[in-house]
């Protein structure tokens, strides 16, 4: 096919991105319907014809400028030369050109405006030089998209796995100060025992003493025992502090055994989750996995850059939508109040941080993982019990609670929650928390979850 006298004249009606470094551009001539593939990207390099536009996500920055100035725009001229596409286009009087240059060590995107100063630019991202002097002129359209779709998975997956990687060594640093906490414990019997020693000797004990050598009757032959005392603090007062000591080193080996159990689940979870990325083969499969690392508090810095609001943006109003995904789950109260519950850890930054506002009542489970919980409410407006109570029954089923009798949750307006930089997603400090001890209610519960809102 003759790829140039077949683009003239076309009109470019949409400009679409269904993978990382491909581009889709629809077009009509007359009656006829047509897409130009462009891929950048290895080993999808090269220019396809479709009769059919491909699916695409919502469009980035680059995709977004490009429409602006290419939509609706005629292609009075076409060349193909040495791997290097030209489109000469015409919207009434503004003139522009797009340049895909597929030759070279990478493939590049340009449009110029009718000056020829650059007015976009994209260069690939392949991570491989190419190593022949110029691509075909047309592949397969169904090839290219394939290629394409493909690099774009593995490039993901890699994302996930170096995310993944950041966890796992911020897991094992866990699990080694938790082993030294519970080393400790094997301390306290120890420190108890001087102590012991000690207050049971007071009276011959010299306050100035520094060293003390006493009888020790707990084992089965009396022995000598030396005992080092600082002085600044005496014989009694250094007995009490490692009786104290024994005391923090107990509770902190307790608390340490609980933690290290939990961390042991969350790294058993996070290589099941590692498991299922690497048998991911298609788009729903990787989502899937994502969603599962997502759920572990792991994310990508793409996917952090996706949520973060551009500069400017305003927050969106509870019940609001711009007609992306929702980051929360939408439920009713008794009254028919609405009660928002974010879906994973980087929507439940978006729920706290984009969507809440400052006079909302926020919910978590305390010292749990699970979901954010918002109210909204007026300005001044209080919650009433019953809503006070439906929200905590939700926040205690979607948390790592669920299925226990009582819950502590902690509630706040959402002006009192904070995210700390550079924290892990899903992770907030809250000020002036109060906490309502759950008793949860099977009856309440199937009532809350069957309200659920079909969100659009």
């Amino acid at each position: 096919m003759d790829l140039p006298a077949t683009l003239k004249d076309a009109r470019i009606r949409r400009v679409d991105r269904p993978a990382g470094g491909l581009f889709a551009i629809s077009m009509a001539r007359g009656t006829e319907r047509l897409c130009l593939l462009i891929g950048l990207d290895e080993p999808a390099r090269g220019l396809g014809l479709s009769p059919t536009r491909p699916s695409a996500g919502p469009a980035d920055a680059f995709t977004r400028a490009l429409r602006k100035h290419t939509e609706g725009c005629r292609i009075q001229q076409a060349e193909l030369e040495a791997g290097a596409l030209r489109l000469e286009l015409a919207r009434g009087p503004e003139q522009r050109t797009l340049v895909c240059v597929l030759y070279g060590t990478r493939g590049n995107l340009r449009l110029l405006a009718h000056d020829h100063e650059p007015l976009l630019q994209l260069r690939s991202q392949s991570e491989r030089d190419r190593t022949s002097a110029a691509p075909p002129s047309e592949i397969d359209a169904q090839q290219l998209l394939s290629a394409a779709q493909q690099a774009d998975l593995e490039q993901r997956r890699r994302h996930w796995r170096k995310a993944a990687a950041r966890h796992r060594r911020k897991l094992q640093r866990k699990l080694t100060a938790l082993a030294t906490d519970i080393a400790r414990g094997l301390q306290a019997p120890e420190l108890r025992a001087r102590a012991g020693l000690l207050l049971s000797n007071l009276h011959a004990i010299d306050d100035r003493a520094e060293h003390v050598s006493v009888t020790d009757y707990g084992c089965d032959r009396p022995r000598a025992v030396e005992i080092a005392i600082d002085p600044r603090l005496g014989a009694r007062a250094q007995a009490e502090a490692w009786y104290r000591q024994a005391r923090r080193f107990e509770r902190g080996a307790t608390i340490g055994a609980e933690r290290q159990l939990q961390a042991q689940q969350e790294r058993a979870q996070l290589e099941a989750a590692l498991e299922r990325l690497d048998l991911a083969a298609d788009e729903e499969s990787l989502r899937l996995a994502g969603e599962a690392l997502d759920q572990l508090g792991i994310t990508t810095t793409e996917a952090a850059e996706a949520t973060r609001p551009a500069a400017g943006q305003r927050r969106a109003a509870p019940g609001s939508h711009s007609g992306g995904r929702r980051p929360y789950r939408e439920f009713r109260s008794a009254a028919g109040e609405p009660i928002l519950v974010g879906r994973g850890a980087r929507d439940n930054d978006r729920l706290t941080t984009e969507v809440a506002r400052p006079q909302d009542l926020w919910l978590h489970a305390r010292g749990l993982k699970g979901a954010h919980v918002v109210v909204p409410r007026a300005r001044g407006q209080d919650c009433p019990p019953e809503l006070l109570l439906d929200a905590a029954t939700l926040a205690a089923h979607f948390s790592t609670a669920k299925g226990d009798a009582t819950v502590e949750i902690a509630y706040t307006p959402r002006r009192y929650v904070r995210k700390p930089r550079k924290a892990p997603a899903g992770l907030v400090v809250l000020e002036r928390e109060k906490v309502l001890l759950l008793e949860l209610e099977p009856e309440r519960r199937a009532r809350l979850l069957g309200s659920e809102r079909e969100l659009h």
